[in-house]
């Protein structure tokens, strides 16, 4: 019927679906083809969702660099777009994914801005994920 949005919004969905069944090399290449087709008909929101779903993705996959890289491109195009609660998930999850990798100042710098937002927000749970993520990093963080 010619409903480009509802037809990138499946998509992305038939995605998520996959990811959520641990279907990861079906979920990547669903979630880039829905963020291509955001990205055709205007939609950064949409297209910011599908990079940080890969992102999210891609490091259930051992993928981390790769993992890391989209999820530093939806946080700077939720930034864009101004959508704080998004930019807030994506540098606690950066944080989380660079502590992994022993990056503990990244981590560090990613999580505080997570909670910072957060508690703008009034997302109190949320901080306190963070709170607590921040206390488990290496006091004396050597990179």
């Amino acid at each position: 019927i010619g409903h480009s949005l509802g037809a990138a919004q499946c998509t992305q969905s038939l995605g998520d679906v996959l990811h959520m069944q641990s279907r990861y090399t079906e979920a990547v290449p669903m979630l880039e083809e829905a963020k291509l087709a955001f990205e055709a008909i205007g939609n950064p929101l949409g297209a910011a969702q599908c990079t940080q779903s890969l992102g999210i993705v891609l490091m259930q996959q051992d993928r981390r660099e790769d993992g890391i890289l989209r999820l530093e491109q939806a946080e700077v195009q939720f930034l864009a777009i101004g959508n704080g609660d998004d930019v807030a998930q994506c540098s606690e999850l950066l944080g989380n994914a660079l502590r992994i990798q022993q990056r503990y100042n990244e981590a560090r710098s990613k999580l505080i801005r997570a909670r910072d937002i957060y508690l703008e927000l009034g997302f109190l749970t949320d901080v306190e994920d963070c709170v607590n993520a921040l206390a488990a990093l290496p006091t004396e963080a050597v990179e």
